[in-house]
């Protein structure tokens, strides 16, 4: 494989690793959209992916706009927005913790909704970020609203989800299969 990797960060850990390398932000869509079109014109464009569910939405975009195999956009729109993702479990039965979405003008609500629904301790986090940026277990009624206040500030789109706790070890995978191969 011919391997272009583009990320925001100039100095990106393993920029190197690649054939070839483009300072792009992975939000900016058009940017990335723009290079994926010269790159297929060009002839060296064959699939675009991304290791992070963070950035899923902007590559399915450029994968349509470059006619590319991709996920849809409302399913990468799902994986990027943890309501739209519990309540698509919740839609298919998936067991998943139990919550309440809430934004700077609801956030007032919050014990209200709290009480017909969660318990403390919960977890209260941006519904769209990722690394656990501002992810805190909060175990008081005192600490929902700066727990609140610090999820929204770190969400694009200033929207807090407050998840029931769930006690245990949490796993991640992230890994290219091909023909059934990790």
């Amino acid at each position: 494989l011919y391997v272009i990797a583009v990320d925001g960060n100039p100095n990106a850990v393993s920029k190197d690793l690649a054939d070839e390398f483009y300072p792009i932000d992975l939000k900016d869509t058009e940017s990335l959209i723009s290079l994926a079109l010269r790159l297929k014109t060009q002839g060296g464009l064959d699939g675009v992916f991304t290791a992070a569910t963070d950035f899923s939405f902007s590559v399915s975009t450029v994968a349509q706009q470059c006619h590319l195999p991709s996920h849809s956009l409302q399913a990468a729109l799902n994986a990027t927005d943890k309501v739209k993702m519990r309540e698509c479990f919740k839609d298919h039965q998936v067991p998943s913790p139990k919550f309440i979405s809430v934004d700077a003008s609801s956030k007032n609500q919050a014990n209200n909704l709290m009480k017909s629904n969660l318990s403390f301790p919960v977890v209260v986090k941006p519904v769209d970020n990722m690394g656990s940026r501002a992810c805190k277990k909060v175990e008081s009624q005192q600490d929902l609203g700066s727990a609140i206040d610090e999820a929204i500030a770190f969400s694009k789109t200033g929207r807090a989800i407050i998840e029931e706790y769930m006690d245990g070890p949490e796993f991640s995978l992230e890994a290219l299969v091909y023909d059934g191969t990790i």
